[in-house]
């Protein structure tokens, strides 16, 4: 590290003509910036030592030595200590692991929203019209409902119900949904995940994490993590270091990286120059090397360099003049013209910039230095301008960061003196014994030839066979119930418990610090907890490390509104077509041949995405509905798009309600045309009821007509009989009569044949 006079590294002024900013105005900027990072060095680069031993205490690397001078074994008084296992209980380790992988299963979506006045105009005019069609479609359905359906598109709002929705959810100006597509490029390409990830690593850490921006030479929008063990600032208060001044990197690199990236900035001669006053630093070598014919000798030499970026204000001054048409002009003049002067009004406009060098450490050598390309400027404030860098702290004061791994280490430290302890407990416990009164075990006439057995033989007895003999009687003949043999258990000692006990405390105050309880690691869940103790208990451990979801939170939304920026800044410069392939044609056509992309002011928000597993389950979900009619299958589809979990559940809440009264209305319509249906039948029934009615009608009247007639006949034809047999009876008396007078007669003739009389003569 360069040690600088502070009286030589005062920072020079901004209030020059911006001509005067030159090469020296410069180095003096870097070299007062690199004393000024120095003066509060607890974060960032001038604290590297500390983040590389934090990191150790992450991955479970930390030195034993710190832990063997404790135990003070360099006196002989105590040697028991060198049969302990000295490697590192990686319990930070696991609890890490695990945080992070939690925290790696948050998904977020960048969503763009054109806030511009222009495109507001353009959302309240969508809506109005939607408005006035459904007036107007309200009004032709009762005269023309066929037509209805012609006039009708996908697009257009089914009720305002729907009008809602798509105003809330589904609106998207197009300049939006272009933006976002290449905002999702821009961080594919660029490995989001994996920046991601070690953000969270060094929110975790350290407490302070951070991205740099910028467009590389061949037009592409490009981004990376930022080592905070690298970086520079000025003093900060605002968590998000918005108020930095300064902000910067140290890169370690060869002479030869050297030479590719200032290139024929310097001379060879200066490169042998830069390479002389490094000799004996970072590991160079203290005499440079003898040239070769393929090498200079000092290609290999490491320096330090500088990335620097700064503020700075520049004023630009107009001169407001009538011209030759009597119109009054504004026109760039001189930096020192002020005020009026000879009739003329001086106008001066300050506007932020950005400077950038590239600062060899330790030498009055710098290069790529000037005024920064491709600043970043928000539309609606040209005036302003962001640097490449967004860092983010969520525990910040006094320049001072803390993460969660700092500050368990003195637990990992007292853990690990306590497992040592423990250890060696354990080395100096004692195995089991026995007691042995030998009184009682002699003088026992049990040997072979009467001979009585000695202890030897009787413990052997008992160790071999289990069988203890010895003699109840006491030396003055009494009877004991004393046992001669008698076990010790020995063991572990009470120490042990100790130092198993404050293992298991500090282990807890690392679950209470990380939020990582027993529910949310997996490690002894009670299979009997409740669901509300187990939601209770993942709630803390969300509540626990919602730190680092803030920080991941506000920096990727803060990239993603540099990275609109920078897209904007290469559509204007015509660098979009390197994206044709990724975005297509199409969306490459419609921001060249508009150029809203870098016409709006967008504003830019994070949206919370399904988990895999909860994307399954939602899928799932809907699926289910669709098949149970709940939904329809293009619904599902629909729903199924839409990343926002919220947004999500909001849209499938309406359809659902809407499909409800859709279905209500088809059965009312079904229920009026089956009562209409059963309404026509019942009439149908009826009338052929009534023609049933009418015709046995029309049958008994005929049959009473046919029966009349019948009688009538009948009576008829009993009075011609009657009158018959009158008439009969009638010329029966004729006929008696002229019978019985022929009989007479007969009589006559008969007696005139009796008198021989002729007859008929």
């Amino acid at each position: 590290m360069e040690k600088v006079d502070p009286k030589n590294n005062i920072f020079p002024s901004h209030l020059i003509d911006p001509r005067d900013k030159n090469a020296r105005w410069i180095l003096d900027y870097a070299k007062a910036a690199w004393y000024d990072s120095s003066q509060h060095s607890g974060i960032f680069y001038h604290k590297s030592w500390k983040y590389r031993e934090i990191k150790d205490y992450a991955l479970g690397n930390q030195s034993t030595n710190q832990y063997k001078k404790t135990f003070n074994l360099g006196d002989e008084e105590d040697t028991t200590y060198l049969n302990i296992d000295w490697r590192i209980l990686p319990v930070i380790t696991k609890f890490r692991r695990i945080a992070l992988n939690k925290l790696k299963k948050l998904n977020y979506s960048i969503e763009a929203q054109a806030v511009d006045s222009v495109a507001v105009n353009d959302k309240e005019n969508y809506i109005a019209e939607q408005k006035a069609k459904l007036a107007f479609k309200e009004r032709l359905q009762q005269e023309n409902p066929d037509l209805v359906q012609k006039i009708t598109s996908e697009d257009d709002a089914e009720n305002y119900d729907d009008l809602k929705i798509k105003e809330l959810y589904t609106y998207k100006h197009n300049a939006a949904i272009e933006l976002e597509n290449g905002i999702d490029l821009i961080l594919n390409q660029n490995n989001i995940e994996t920046n991601r990830g070690k953000i969270m690593e060094d929110l975790f850490d350290y407490g302070v994490a951070g991205y740099k921006d910028w467009i590389d030479s061949a037009g592409n929008v490009r981004f990376r993590r930022v080592n905070p063990a690298t970086m520079l600032t000025s003093y900060c208060i605002e968590n998000d270091f918005k108020d930095k001044q300064y902000a910067g990197e140290v890169v370690r690199m060869t002479i030869a990286d050297l030479k590719q990236a200032a290139g024929d900035q310097f001379t060879e001669d200066e490169y042998r120059e830069i390479a002389d006053m490094v000799r004996g630093k970072w590991g160079n070598p203290t005499v440079i090397p003898t040239p070769t014919l393929y090498s200079s000798g000092y290609d290999d030499f490491h320096i330090d360099v500088m990335d620097l970026e700064f503020y700075s204000v520049n004023e630009a001054v107009y001169e407001k003049r009538i011209n030759k048409r009597g119109n009054p002009v504004m026109s760039r003049t001189s930096y020192t013209k002020r005020g009026e002067d000879n009739g003329k009004e001086y106008k001066r406009i300050a506007y932020k910039v950005v400077y950038t060098t590239q600062w060899i450490i330790s030498t009055d050598f710098q290069f790529n230095y000037g005024l920064a390309t491709n600043m970043k400027r928000a539309k609606s404030n040209m005036t302003d301008v962001e640097m490449s860098y967004n860092f983010y702290a969520p525990e910040f004061f006094d320049m001072q960061a803390k993460g969660i791994t700092e500050q368990l280490i003195p637990l990992a430290n007292s853990i690990q003196i306590a497992w040592y302890k423990l250890q060696n407990a354990i080395n100096q416990a004692r195995p089991k014994g026995v007691e042995i009164d030998i009184d009682g075990l002699e003088d026992i006439p049990l040997g072979a030839g009467g001979k009585s057995l000695d202890v030897t033989q009787v413990l052997d007895l008992f160790n071999e066979k289990g069988v203890l003999v010895y003699r109840r009687r006491d030396l003055s003949g009494e009877i004991s119930n004393y046992k001669p043999i008698q076990e010790i258990e020995n063991g572990l000692g009470k120490d042990a418990v100790v130092w198993f006990e404050i293992i298991r405390n500090d282990i807890q105050m690392i679950r209470d610090i990380t939020g990582m309880n027993e529910y949310t690691d997996g490690s002894t869940p009670d299979p009997r907890a409740l669901t509300a103790t187990v939601n209770m208990a993942v709630e803390g451990s969300n509540n626990a490390l919602g730190d680092v979801v803030t920080g991941d939170q506000l920096l990727l939304k803060k990239l993603g509104t540099s990275l609109y920026m920078r897209l904007q800044d290469a559509v204007k410069y015509g660098n979009i077509k390197g994206y044709a392939k990724s975005l297509g044609e199409d969306s490459v056509r419609f921001i060249e041949a508009t150029s809203n992309i870098s016409a709006h002011e967008f504003g830019i928000f994070l949206t919370l995405s399904m988990s895999n597993e909860e994307k399954m389950q939602f899928k799932a979900k809907l699926e289910d509905m669709a098949a149970k009619g709940i939904i329809d299958p293009d619904t599902a589809i629909m729903v199924g798009n839409i990343k926002n979990k919220d947004q999500a559940e909001q849209v499938l809440a309406y359809k659902v309600k809407q499909k409800r009264e859709q279905d209500l209305e088809k059965a009312r319509q079904d229920q009026i045309t089956n009562g209409q249906i059963q309404r026509e039948s019942a009439m149908m029934a009826e009338e052929e009821k009534r023609k049933t009615a009418q015709i046995e009608i029309n049958g008994k009247i005929q049959l009473e007509r046919v029966k009349g007639e019948e009688e009538r006949k009948t009576e008829e034809v009993k009075g011609q009989i009657q009158r018959d047999i009158a008439r009969s009876n009638n010329v029966g008396k004729i006929q008696n009569t002229a019978v019985q007078a022929a009989a007479k007669l007969d009589e006559k003739e008969l007696d005139m044949v009796k008198n021989n009389d002729v007859i008929g003569s």
